[in-house]
């Protein structure tokens, strides 16, 4: 019997986990990056002492929005899709040990996250990514119009229902 590692492989960006709800997605081999850090032109220095990548992470899209899982799966934090003000993906860049990569950035009111990303195909990872942001950002909006119907009718049975009681007390 041989043992296996706790820490489950990183799944490859390039080919996305798409769990049964169409707008999930799942991302491995990803690099937390610094704030400051952002894609150089070939050729230009690869990196400074100052430059900070985190790696072995994922991400996942869902319903709640997107999270960070740490290398061992547990979660390393929770943006809310209604907390981010923009979610977008840049141009290739590479990862600090020289793959391909897209930057994904996720913005908040306090800071932009940048993750990079690993993946074989750029394109076909920004046309995914950008899918199920695009759809939950749709979702969101249905869901917040659906909430103020839902007030708008509240508010109109409590008028109702104020002006049924004045008329009641004043006939009596």
């Amino acid at each position: 019997m041989t043992d296996t590692p706790d820490t489950p492989a990183p799944r490859p960006a390039a080919e996305p986990e798409r769990p049964s709800d169409p707008f999930s997605l799942t991302l491995g081999d990803v690099h937390l990056v610094s704030s400051w850090l952002t894609p150089r032109p070939p050729g230009s220095d690869a990196g400074t002492s100052k430059d900070v990548a985190i790696g072995g992470l994922s991400l996942v899209f869902d319903q709640t929005g997107i999270t960070l899982l740490k290398p061992g799966g547990g979660v390393g934090a929770v943006l809310p899709w209604s907390s981010l003000q923009d979610v977008t993906v840049s141009d290739t860049a590479r990862t600090p040990d020289g793959d391909r990569a897209l930057m994904v950035e996720a913005t908040t009111p306090e800071r932009t996250h940048r993750f990079l990303v690993a993946t074989e195909d750029p394109a076909e990872l920004r046309a995914v990514v950008e899918e199920v942001v695009t759809a939950r950002k749709q979702a969101g909006r249905r869901k917040s119009r659906g909430r103020r119907g839902v007030l708008l009718i509240a508010s109109a049975v409590v008028l109702a229902v104020a002006i049924v009681l004045a008329v009641v007390l004043t006939v009596a």
